[in-house]
């Protein structure tokens, strides 16, 4: 029996890989955050939470990552964080292994590799749901674009201006998009230079 005649049945298993729930400060944090910007109409620039002295201007830079943790629960409660915290997972695992099979891996391999990878995407998940989360869906996200504009869709790579900037809202592991773009960008270039010697 092939597994793949199964596929059907993938997001199920991913909402239940996805569905384990642990305490975390981190998520509250970033809910009561969300919570003041709606309440005040803008993102707050100094730290109200902090119990001790802050300094004079807070820069919440996974401020849009509060503001949906916090509507999410405030419509769905937990049971939407969760999912939520499924939908970006499992995200994040198709366009690894879409770039993965970009690249030119045989299916069973993708599978194989991606089978690996879980252990650190779940460790990553490792809580109901964290600004962190998204990082992962985008940083998969960059690397299937950059494989399609490598393959002759060079115009993708357009896409990657304005996800940046929402990823950038998000949470600060944008930066690893920006590097994935530079290491493709150097290895094209050395190829080049190789390919023209």
């Amino acid at each position: 029996i092939r597994f793949f005649n199964y596929w059907p049945l993938t997001p199920f298993l991913f909402l239940l890989l996805f569905s384990f729930q642990e305490a975390d400060l981190d998520l509250w944090g970033r809910m009561a955050a969300g919570r003041l910007a709606v309440e005040l109409g803008h993102v707050p620039k100094q730290d109200v939470f902090a119990y001790v002295p802050t300094k004079p201007l807070w820069v919440d830079h996974e401020w849009l990552s509060g503001r949906i943790f916090y509507h999410i629960h405030r419509l769905w409660g937990g049971t939407g964080l969760l999912c939520l915290r499924a939908l970006v997972g499992f995200a994040a695992i198709v366009f690894a292994y879409l770039a993965a099979r970009r690249r030119g891996a045989a299916r069973w391999a993708a599978l194989l590799v991606l089978a690996a990878a879980w252990i650190l995407i779940i460790q990553g998940f490792n809580t109901v749901v964290r600004a962190q989360s998204f990082s992962f869906a985008f940083f998969a996200l960059f690397f299937y674009l950059l494989e399609r504009a490598r393959n002759g869709s060079p115009r993708l790579l357009l896409l990657t201006i304005p996800v940046t900037a929402l990823w950038a809202n998000l949470h600060g592991g944008f930066v690893t998009g920006v590097m994935l773009i530079f290491g493709y960008a150097v290895g094209r270039l050395l190829l080049g230079e190789v390919k023209g010697a």
